[in-house]
């Protein structure tokens, strides 16, 4: 007979849901109450309920008059309730970009408008209410960059075509010739061009573009630059501001003083919609104009503002007419709503304007525009690149010196010789007497030579040619390498550069050492690998009865840099071994088992019990008793004890890599370092132990494995290390160790990161300390977050062809030429006519935890919307993530979906259906599509929180919408389509906040965020492009455990 309201007493008053105060006895003067006789009468733990009914039947008259009274009742009891869903979240009432403003009392709303609109809903434009047009002229209401414009009409009720000249529009002491009716044309002066000479060069090699013409918000400003692979100019030093004053005193007439009008001020690149004040690129902007490493230019007690949604402007003129306040304000700063328009200043780099880098090297740009780097390859220098090996002029006589990757070569004239030519050649007359001895000596030693050969070919050969023998071809000592070890040995200082000029022309001297060692491979048969009997080295030998057979493994011994037998290399066991590899391990001194196999592998045939059983064996027992569950492996102990003897065991420790497929590489180089650095930690509690290590067929994976520690071991002790001539030795105790080349790059690739990125991960309870780790400067000023930032384009991916993306058919299909996906991680889709090949600019990212592939996408163009849902078909897409301000995601592109509820559109040979449109909350609106009659729906979730090249509005929203994320995607399976304008920025944050999510959400494992973002990069290009970012993630982190805003 009641209803609950939203009103409490848990506390010992009363108060509304949104905390402002219920009155008690119906007679308070500023507060309303509907109270029933002498209610309230509970204490505490109580709520508001409101009567239903007007009485009760009862022999009782004072239970009438109830209906819509009030009454508590106690928090634990049942009833019926009434929700209150405010206007703003079931439609936006504020037109033209309004934002709905909900009041506390939930029913009441106000319109923040945009600039140029007015009203209650934001209907009305400034030409309606709100201009300074004469009575002789017409407001004309401009929608795009909301301002107006006043025209004075002709007395035939034409127009007056307006002089373009008028408003003096070429800048920077440019000439404008008129056009009429067609526009003006600036003729630029002082080396600056641009449609109305408003660009200009600056420092470093990059340029500056004035857009005095344009009013923008501040975000579009910001998508405006963008687009033209430029960013909101960012002033971090008295040097640039100063350079800019200057040309703010160049940049047209100087007017005195200027009405305060938005007119005078212009957008730069910061802002503190994190909390606190960041330039665009993440780095501090200083508050009080005299902060230690940082630069700040405020104007008087500027920021003002407290809130979230302020951003940075400059001023443009110097003072402000009629008021003593306001003078010398040119070059100032202060914060102003981003909601504002104004005009706005682009910095595009030097690498961007014209790639200084000489002989086409890899041009990389400062965060601010302002300078670059050339990435010179081993054996250039200079600023850009434009000293090479010939440089120094090292070949002396005239000699012609030609450049050889990173050496140099002279090629000496005739009479020269040497190194370079510095040696000059002497004519030796040789008396005949000579001669003949020379002759006669030759013949006698081809003579010798031949009686040598037939004596070898003809020896005794071994009675007992067996593949043990060969087996036992091992070095006695490890110190015994091959003699040409010289000959691809480095310096481990010398790491990095050897890697980069190993792996210059797409890995090409990789892939030719590689052939040559596999032409140097003996030949075995694969039988000679196979043993029947291993030396014991348990205290307690298995004893087996002379009737049971005697099972043949495939297992080799192979010596580890300091201890002969370190590794038991081993094939996958299959079902009859499964006795005696147990017997091995209990007779053999191992005590950690590593396993590289997929789960595909596993599921043919586990020859290990699961956690909480055993496998019980004719001699002995094995029992798992616990398991571990890590990202991309698994940590099993398990127990052996004999069955004559139970009380007799052994511990051994199993660690099992599980995202590795055959012959192929892990996508991550991340998951297998996380792995070794996990097997380390393991190794070091059963000091002087074997270890086995395990794949398919006993080679390929096991053989990285084993050269990668074999290798990190060795430079503990010595500042060389060769892994050619490693993998030489090793093959020569294991037949084809480290199997094919796409193996042996990814070896050298293990082996740089791991010494040059070193150790990024940290417990995850500890991210407050790291944070402030990462804040402190080093001695040239550069914070931890930088310098980390930095190292994520240290190390490239090894996949980096984009060959298809840049054929002549698909280069329109491309938003931007920087974020192309590589042709490795291409979605491979069947196609009606084999010759043609399917491309969309996507790129697909297998072995996502909690989820299968992933694939990443650009928004599309109109005349790529059919190839996009038939990619949304084919790949069985169930979930699209969309991560856009509010639409249309893309300035001048309409959505890709019909344009309504309920409405068909048809694309191709596709009919899409829109069913339903839901708003889930502020931040994230639901859409529900159909792609013909006989597929499941598509829901889309569109995260509407997020201008591009930003951060997300909130940490709190952001974190709602990942959980909606995953239980919607947990709930329908299938592929999850991640997509923004390019298709890089905002989807790498997404997916890597996504796996940070995870990581709280786990019992288990260390953090790592450096390592997260740079596996999204060796995928996809662009994910997560700018150290704002990558600041944001670590404070997303900490939202994530303690699941409350940052």
């Amino acid at each position: 007979m009641a209803y609950w309201s939203g009103g409490t007493n848990t506390n010992g008053s009363w108060s509304w849901d949104d905390s402002t105060e219920i009155c008690t006895n119906n007679s308070c003067t500023n507060l309303y109450s509907n109270w029933f006789g002498q209610n309230p009468n509970n204490d505490f733990q109580s709520a508001l309920s409101i009567l239903m009914v007007n009485d009760i039947c009862s022999s009782k008259t004072n239970y009438s008059h109830l209906l819509g009274t009030w009454q508590d009742e106690a928090l634990d009891k049942k009833m019926n309730f009434i929700c209150l869903k405010h206007v703003c979240k079931i439609f936006n009432p504020c037109q033209n970009g309004g934002l709905c403003n909900e009041h506390a009392d939930g029913f009441s709303y106000n319109c923040l408008c945009l600039d140029g609109y007015f009203g209650i809903n934001c209907t009305t434009d400034a030409c309606s209410t709100n201009h300074t047009c004469t009575s002789d002229e017409e407001c004309i209401f401009n929608p795009s960059f909301r301002n107006y414009t006043c025209i004075v009409p002709d007395y035939s009720g034409g127009d007056i075509t307006p002089d373009p000249c008028s408003s003096e529009p070429c800048l920077f002491d440019g000439t404008c010739q008129s056009n009429g009716s067609d526009g003006h044309k600036c003729l630029c002066k002082n080396g600056t061009y641009g449609t109305n000479c408003n660009i200009v060069s600056f420092l470093g090699g990059s340029e500056l573009s004035f857009y005095n013409e344009k009013m923008l918000n501040y975000q579009d400003a910001q998508h405006y630059c963008t687009e033209r692979n430029s960013t909101l100019l960012m002033i971090k030093n008295e040097t640039i501001q100063q350079s800019v004053n200057q040309l703010l005193t160049n940049i047209g007439p100087m007017i005195p003083c200027q009405n305060a009008t938005w007119q005078m001020i212009y957008w730069i690149g910061g802002d503190n919609l994190t909390g606190s004040w960041l330039w665009n690129d993440g780095t501090e902007i200083c508050l009080s104009n005299n902060c230690s490493g940082t630069y700040g230019n405020w104007f008087g007690s500027n920021p003002n503002g407290h809130c979230s949604q302020f951003a940075l402007q400059m001023y443009k003129v110097d003072s402000i007419c009629g008021n003593n306040n306001f003078t010398n304000l040119l070059g100032k700063w202060s914060d102003m709503e981003m909601n504002k328009s104004r005009n706005f200043i682009c910095i595009k780099d030097g690498c961007t304007v014209s790639n200084p880098c000489k002989t086409g090297k890899t041009c990389i740009a400062s965060e601010d525009g302002l300078s670059y780097n050339c990435s010179c390859p081993l054996g250039f220098t200079g600023t850009n690149c434009s000293l090479g090996p010939c440089s120094s002029s090292p070949c002396p006589n005239g000699t012609l010196c030609s450049a050889i990757g990173s050496l140099h070569e002279c090629k000496c004239p005739e009479g020269y010789y040497g190194e370079s030519c510095e040696k000059k050649t002497q004519k030796v007359a040789l008396d005949p007497a000579w001669i003949a001895v020379i002759v006669l000596g030759a013949c006698l030693f081809f003579v010798l030579l031949g009686i040598f050969v037939y004596a070898f070919k003809n020896r005794s050969k071994p009675t007992n040619d067996t593949c043990d023998q060969k087996e036992t071809i091992k070095m006695s000592s490890i110190s015994k390498m091959p003699q040409n070890l010289n000959s691809t040995k480095v310096s481990v200082a010398n790491l990095l550069p050897y890697y980069y000029e190993m792996t210059n022309n797409n890995f090409n001297k990789l892939y030719r050492q590689f052939k040559k060692l596999d032409e140097n491979e003996p030949q075995f048969s694969r039988k000679c690998s196979e043993i029947s009997s291993i030396a014991e080295y348990a205290s307690v030998p298995m004893s087996r009865t002379p009737n049971q057979p005697v099972q043949s493994i495939d297992l080799s011994y192979v010596d580890g840099y300091k201890m002969m037998n370190e590794y038991l290399v081993c094939s996958h066991i299959d079902k009859q071994c499964v006795e005696k590899f147990w017997d091995t391990i209990w007779n053999s001194n191992c005590k950690v088992v590593v396993l590289l196999s997929d789960e595909l592998e596993n599921r043919k045939m586990k020859f290990w019990p699961v956690h909480g059983e055993f496998k019980q064996l004719q001699q002995l027992t094995v029992e798992c008793i616990s398991e571990t569950d890590h990202a991309s492996y698994s940590v099993r102990i398990l127990k052996l004890s004999m069955v004559e003897n139970p009380t007799v065991t052994k511990a051994v420790t199993m660690l099992h890599f599980n995202w590795w497929q055959g012959p192929e590489c892990p996508n991550s180089t991340s998951d297998f370092l996380a792995f070794y650095c996990k097997y380390i930690e393991v190794y070091r509690t059963v000091f002087d132990s074997s270890t086995t290590v395990i794949c398919s067929d006993g080679c390929g994976r096991s053989g990285v494995f084993v050269c990668l520690d074999f290798l990190l071991t060795s430079i503990k002790y010595s500042n060389y290390l060769n892994v050619a001539e490693t993998v030489k030795l090793l093959r020569r105790q294991r037949y084809g160790l480290v199997a094919n080349a796409r193996q042996y790059i990814f070896l050298h690739k293990l082996l740089v990161e791991f010494h040059c990125l070193g150790k990024t991960d940290f417990p995850k309870l500890k991210i407050a300390t790291r944070m402030k780790e990462l804040q402190l400067k080093s001695s040239n000023g550069v914070t931890g977050y930088e310098t980390e930032f930095n190292k994520l384009d240290l190390i490239k991916p090894i996949h980096t062809s984009q060959g298809v993306a840049q054929l002549d058919e698909n280069k329109s299909k491309n938003r931007i030429d920087a974020v192309l996906p590589y042709d490795k991680h291409l979605l491979q889709m069947p196609q009606e006519h084999p010759k043609s090949l399917f491309y969309y600019n996507a790129s697909l990212f297998q072995n996502v935890k909690e989820g299968g592939s992933v694939i990443v996408a650009q928004y599309p163009y109109p005349e790529v919307v059919e190839d996009f849902w038939s990619l949304v078909s084919v790949c069985d897409v169930n979930l699209i993530v969309l991560l856009c301000g509010k639409e249309p995601c893309m300035h001048g592109v309409p959505d890709y979906w019909p344009r309504s509820a309920g409405q068909t559109t048809r694309y191709g040979k596709l009919s899409v259906s829109f069913n339903k449109q839901i708003p889930v909350n502020p931040s994230c609106v639901q859409r529900k599509f159909n792609i013909g009659s006989d597929k499941p729906s598509i829901v889309q979730l569109h995260f509407i929180n997020w201008n591009e090249h930003n951060v997300p509005g909130s940490c709190e929203s952001f974190w709602e919408f990942i959980q909606t994320v995953q239980r919607i995607h947990t709930n329908r399976g299938g592929t999850l389509l991640v997509q923004c304008s390019d298709g890089s920025n905002r989807c790498g944050l997404f997916l890597a906040a996504l796996k940070l999510v995870q990581t709280a959400q786990s019992r288990t494992g260390n953090v790592d965020i450096f390592r997260t973002v740079k596996d999204l990069r060796d995928v996809r290009p662009g994910m997560v492009s700018s150290k704002r970012q990558y600041r944001f993630l670590h404070r997303f982190f900490i939202s994530c455990l303690l699941e409350t805003t940052c």
